[in-house]
């Protein structure tokens, strides 16, 4: 079996152990869950992807090329455990922003050097969530190559026990009809820090949908014990 070396090529010290460390750990961890045969959908980096126009970011130069470059060596790893994970590993998730077109443009341009796209796309979204859904799937229609268009999605991070968002989601996916792509999986996080649509970073207002159950058992940072559930 060829085990890759370790990285040298990124042009900083720092980020070059970063990557050797992860990408260790994510060798380890994959094995483990392939031995334990257990069913799992793995992220290689929570929030990783970037947007296409700060590809060259200041405050983070090589995160592009990270991701970039830990895809491809994914791919090429001669790990037997690694091998039998290539549909199980859902590639690097990314927060959907306002400017969500500029994050799901650059997916292409991330698994391009890899010559092959994950089995999936993973991305985290909750806030203002019938806008956000509806302009991520049209952005995936119409700025990645078509085969992007069969991908099942999966949203890994959600607002927790929230009928307004479960709400928005579900009439998000009605009004794209026929262009609807497939949400596979829908994860929430264990606990809201506000309300949905409130939030510093919320520059879009939710567009009012009428919940078809009481939204008033809405919870915000409670039932913390209760971790992540599933609609």
């Amino acid at each position: 079996m060829t085990e890759y070396p370790p990285v040298t090529e990124l042009p900083d010290t720092d980020a070059v152990g970063y990557f050797n460390e992860n990408y260790g750990f994510m060798k380890e961890l994959i094995t483990t869950l392939v031995d334990s045969g257990m069913s799992f959908k793995i992220d290689l980096g929570g929030e990783m992807i970037s947007p296409s126009d700060q590809f060259d970011n200041p405050y983070e130069p090589n995160k592009a090329f990270y991701v970039q470059m830990f895809w491809r060596r994914y791919l090429q790893d001669t790990h037997p455990k690694l091998g039998t994970s290539r549909n199980k590993a859902v590639g690097f998730s990314f927060a959907v922003p306002t400017d969500v077109e500029n994050y799901v443009r650059s997916l292409n341009c991330a698994y391009l050097g890899g010559g092959q796209t994950p089995p999936a796309i993973s991305y985290h979204l909750g806030d203002n969530a019938y806008i956000m859904l509806s302009r991520l799937q049209n952005a995936v229609r119409n700025l990645l190559p078509p085969s992007y268009r069969f991908l099942p999605q999966i949203n890994a991070e959600t607002q927790y026990n929230d009928a307004l968002t479960a709400n928005s989601l579900n009439q998000a996916l009605f009004d794209l009809g026929a262009d609807a792509i497939k949400i596979d999986y829908l994860t929430q996080w264990y606990q809201n820090a506000v309300p949905p649509g409130i939030g510093p970073s919320s520059s879009v207002p939710e567009e009012p949908r009428p919940a078809n159950i009481d939204s008033s058992e809405y919870r915000n940072g409670t039932n913390h014990n209760k971790m992540n559930k599933c609609w």
